[in-house]
């Protein structure tokens, strides 16, 4: 059933929907809102806005609609651009993106930057400019990036985000948005120029619950807040001091603001700051990379490769299978040696669809073209994807669809077929 009078009324005044056609439709699409539509802000991505509408008599999908323009939402100041569209029975999804992430991602054209001829800094300034968008960047003194640094070229498109991410990635930096311009640094320097972080205790000033997370193993630790979304005004990279926490006393990171539109409460993801890398060197047969599975113990190796898929699918895996017993190298896309998101580049290209590296853009890609499945099911699904995108731990394998997966594994094992442990992953799906 559609909202309430009531929730819709809560709702038509703080959302509104935007067609860029002469149609229109927001009307139509507010009075058919079923539920209450949810706000994400992030600096770990686009930050999303998601709308459930009723669509009992098809009108939206049938014809020409509002879905077949160009729309955005607006929701208190911030502005989103209508990504996806999903049905599930009598229910549409609209899920929009931050504008300033959808005007990146229509950047497509082709260009391609010699190693050598471009800092990073210089980097997100131009392709802010070609987007026409405001851009804030660290300004660190760094080098020219040492790898060359390329958009739709080689048959595989890409966009201005996804390359602005590759970039970040490298030395562990952040590009996001925070509403109003990208923001592309290191965490160092997104804790620095706040000079004015607020100090947060828990149930005082609008806060309630503050759980947290400190574990040895990783370098980042967690920390979330249940917070009065009318007294929190703080976006995603804001820097907060949590006091009378104990070890989680002192200065973190706003990482995610969650919330529902008429909720009068928001969850607060929090994140201890992360050194930056240093500048890659320049390497010869490499790309970007990814440091292979850390949680990998001696007996896991196995032996049986399973049956056999149909057409593209089991290309793919042949191929794969063809690389066992190469060694593992950091970024390596072959040929003789690999990281696990360059194997599976190649082999998804042997397979005739081509999913470019790192890994976290490979589950992104994944994400974006709706080809999830649990992991379950891909453990039993010969050729699928399983991924390990945990906080800096980033992997991902092929299953071989019978608890066995073949994997670039990590410099200490190298690239062979291995069993699968289901709960060390974290997502799945397929590509091919």
């Amino acid at each position: 059933m559609p909202a309430t009078d009531t929730l819709r009324d809560m709702v038509m005044e703080r959302l509104t929907l935007v067609s860029g056609g002469k149609r229109g439709g927001r009307v139509d699409l507010l009075q058919a809102i079923n539920g209450d539509p949810t706000v994400k802000q992030t600096i770990d991505g686009a930050s999303t806005l998601e709308v459930v509408v009723v669509d009992q008599h098809r009108k939206l999908l049938r014809g020409r609609s509002p879905l077949d323009e160009r729309s955005w939402a607006v929701f208190d100041g911030l502005h989103f651009e209508l990504v996806a569209v999903s049905k599930s029975a009598d229910l549409i999804t609209l899920t929009f993106e931050d504008a300033i992430v959808a005007a990146l991602r229509r950047r497509t054209g082709k260009f391609s930057i010699k190693p050598g001829k471009v800092t990073r800094r210089e980097l997100a300034q131009r392709l802010a400019r070609e987007a026409k968008i405001d851009v804030a960047v660290d300004p660190d003194k760094r080098g020219p990036i040492q790898r060359v640094v390329e958009r739709s070229t080689g048959g595989e498109r890409s966009n201005s985000w996804e390359v602005l991410g590759e970039a970040a990635e490298d030395i562990r930096w952040r590009r996001f948005s925070d509403g109003r311009r990208l923001v592309m640094g290191s965490d160092t320097w997104l804790v620095a120029r706040d000079s004015r972080p607020t100090t947060i205790r828990e149930y005082s000033g609008g806060v309630h619950d503050i759980d947290f997370t400190l574990d040895v193993g990783r370098r980042a630790s967690e920390a979330s807040v249940t917070v009065d979304v009318a007294a929190w005004d703080l976006p995603p990279g804001s820097v907060v001091i949590a006091e009378e926490m104990g070890p989680a006393d002192g200065r973190w990171l706003v990482s995610e603001i969650s919330r529902s539109i008429t909720s009068p409460r928001a969850l607060v993801t929090l994140t201890r700051a992360k050194a930056a890398l240093k500048e890659p060197k320049r390497e010869r047969n490499k790309t970007k990379g990814d440091d292979g599975d850390p949680d990998f113990t001696p007996g896991q190796d196995g032996t049986d490769t399973g049956g056999s898929a149909s057409g593209a699918r089991e290309r793919m895996v042949q191929f794969a299978l063809a690389q066992a017993g190469d060694p593992y190298v950091w970024g390596a896309s072959g040929p003789g040696s690999w990281d696990c998101s360059g194997l599976v580049q190649e082999a998804t290209r042997a397979g005739g669809n081509v999913l470019a590296k790192p890994s976290a853009s490979q589950w992104a890609a994944v994400q974006q073209a709706g080809k999830t499945m649990s992991v379950d099911e891909a453990l039993r699904t010969r050729g699928a994807l399983l991924f390990i995108q945990n906080g800096e731990i980033r992997h991902v394998a092929i299953s071989l669809g019978n608890g066995s997966t073949i994997e670039a594994k990590g410099s200490a094992y190298g690239t062979g077929v291995f069993k699968a442990y289901a709960p060390q992953y974290t997502g799945a799906g397929w590509w091919v």
